[in-house]
């Protein structure tokens, strides 16, 4: 069996934001690091009422998926809470999950960014 310790661990870094700033996380985390990207749309599930009566924002949400290497996340998540003050309430949030497995190492390599074809 191939000797594992020199693969990459990943984690995906999801950020949750009000519609409209997807956009400026994707350029941020694409100046930042070499990543993937992939982002939609999310709506909240409370009702409005609910949002006005806790003084809450919009419901839409633009949710940013991004792949990253697991020893960059700590910076990248304290670079994000202080890009976008998100440790203001109410103005999002990111957190990480770990990944794993990949399917192949051509896949590992262009979740990376480390080639532009799989």
């Amino acid at each position: 069996m191939e000797n594992d310790e020199h693969l990459k661990k990943i984690k995906m870094l999801t950020v949750i934001l009000d519609k409209g700033k997807g956009k400026r996380v994707i350029k941020f985390l694409q100046e930042k690091v070499a990543c993937r990207q992939f982002a939609t749309l999310g709506y909240g599930t409370a009702n409005k009422a609910m949002f006005d009566y806790l003084g809450l924002g919009q419901t839409s949400k633009d949710i940013v998926f991004a792949l990253i290497q697991d020893d960059i996340a700590p910076d990248i998540m304290q670079m994000l809470n202080e890009e976008f003050e998100l440790y203001r309430p109410n103005t999002g949030l990111a957190f990480t999950i770990p990944l794993e497995s990949v399917a192949s190492m051509s896949v590992l390599q262009y979740i990376l960014g480390e080639t532009k074809e799989i």
